[in-house]
């Protein structure tokens, strides 16, 4: 909010806009097939864990390296942004928010 009173960008805020753009749709698309909202993100790769373990991803990231596998660290870099944008269309979609609505950038509260 601090960011949006004085006209900057934070990094949420932009990563947030980016999932938007590229993923608005198909989060919208998603959330009105009563998908799961919680492993949405990790449908569209944008979260390495699928919300129905115990784990942070921070710890699987852990986990994978020790093993030898390294998980996609941009994918989940995005992945709180990708949970904040699931739960604030999913929020509007229950006031009654038309699509083109949740997909304009000038209606987003970030």
């Amino acid at each position: 909010m601090i960011n949006h009173a004085i006209g900057a960008s934070g990094v949420v805020s932009q990563q947030c806009k980016a999932i938007v753009e590229q993923y608005g749709q198909t989060i919208i698309d998603l959330l009105l097939a009563e998908a799961n909202p919680k492993k949405i993100c990790s449908h569209i790769g944008l979260c390495s864990f699928d919300g129905s373990r115990g784990v942070s991803t921070g710890i699987k990231i852990v986990v994978d390296e020790s093993s030898g596998k390294v998980s996609s660290g941009i994918c989940d870099a995005m992945c709180p942004a990708c949970e904040m944008v699931v739960a604030w269309m999913q929020n509007q979609i229950k006031q009654n928010q038309t699509q083109d609505v949740l997909i304009l950038p000038s209606s987003w509260p970030i």
